[in-house]
């Protein structure tokens, strides 16, 4: 069986910060967190910027190119950021100990081939489709290839498509412990 990547639509990471409500907290480094309430809140977490990144004149160091978000927290007030951050659930844990690791919303398709043309990808013999995306690690799918293609002694190509996108990417075999190849 084959599965051919559908194309996704562009979306505005302004706008998918701002329709959702969130739970605040602050951070072991003084900076603002909020993460998504919803089953995936892995998927949609911010910061503020530092007072160095508001500091200086290069946008490079401001997120959203230093526009101000506004966002809704769980008791309805309106919380505005300058320049925030889209962040990820491993930094969230290091700063806050809120572990959201294991909420990711992820589709994951896994096979021993891919093929390309006019800006088209199929994975080719698939030996594993999500019927679904579910809610879990965010490395959950390439964790997986690399079970299977420890399994088969041989690469395996893993496509995993998310909140912030889709990737796909060769997983090699690994050596097993022990000595057993």
């Amino acid at each position: 069986m084959d599965y051919t990547i559908q194309l996704d639509e562009l979306k505005s990471g302004m706008e998918e910060a701002e329709i959702r409500r969130y739970q605040k907290v602050i951070g072991e480094s003084g900076r603002t967190w909020l993460y998504a309430i919803q089953p995936n809140a892995g998927d949609n977490i911010y910061v503020s910027a530092s007072p160095y990144e508001l500091e200086t004149d290069y946008n490079g160091f401001r997120g959203f190119s230093g526009s101000t978000l506004k966002f809704v927290l769980k008791d309805d007030s309106i919380l505005e950021l300058k320049a925030p951050w889209h962040s990820n659930s491993e930094s969230l844990f290091e700063d806050t100990g809120i572990d959201l690791r294991d909420q990711h919303l992820t589709f994951v398709v896994i096979g021993l081939g891919i093929e390309s043309d006019n800006y088209k990808e199929t994975i080719t013999d698939v030996i594993y489709k999500d019927s679904k995306p579910h809610v879990g690690l965010f490395e959950w799918g390439k964790l997986y290839a690399q079970e299977l293609a420890n399994q088969f002694k041989q690469r395996v190509v893993c496509y995993t498509r998310t909140a912030g996108g889709s990737s796909t990417e060769w997983i090699l075999p690994k050596e097993q412990v022990n000595g057993n190849k």
